[in-house]
């Protein structure tokens, strides 16, 4: 069982799974899917990826490299521990955090998974938009 608790900011958004049994949570992993962005930013190769894409992309964005899998934290270090699996796991808590900046156009939306990846099946997810005035939840 696994219970998500969720706080939406005016400067970001933080989910929470909380899990009863913490073995469980070697096979979960958060995807963070971009849905709508005007103009992404460059990714580690100079290219622009094309909606929908999953953030970070493959190796990265140009201005912080990370791994090659879809899942949002690098499960290996890439030289910035914060984000790695390691350090938003916690107990029985797996935490996804993101502080989005630099929206070009009118908005960016997001679609942020926690995935069962023995199956790729999408356990909960949020919707969450970032515009010049902040992050919303798009899930009401």
């Amino acid at each position: 069982m696994i219970e998500i608790v969720t706080l939406v900011t005016a400067i970001g958004i933080k989910i929470q799974a909380v899990f009863v049994n913490v073995d469980d949570m070697e096979y979960y992993r958060w995807t963070n899917q971009v849905l709508v962005d005007e103009k992404p930013p460059e990714d580690c190769n100079g290219n622009r990826p094309t909606v929908p894409y999953f953030d970070p992309p493959s190796c990265g964005w140009s201005y912080s490299k990370a791994d090659t899998d879809k899942y949002y934290w690098d499960s290996e270090n890439m030289g910035r521990f914060r984000y790695t699996e390691a350090y938003n796991r916690s107990g029985n808590v797996y935490t996804f955090e993101d502080s989005p900046y630099g929206v070009v156009g009118d908005y960016v939306l997001f679609n942020t998974c926690l995935v069962d990846i023995r199956n790729d099946e999408e356990i909960y997810c949020k919707r969450w938009k970032l515009t010049k005035n902040g992050v919303t939840d798009e899930n009401i």
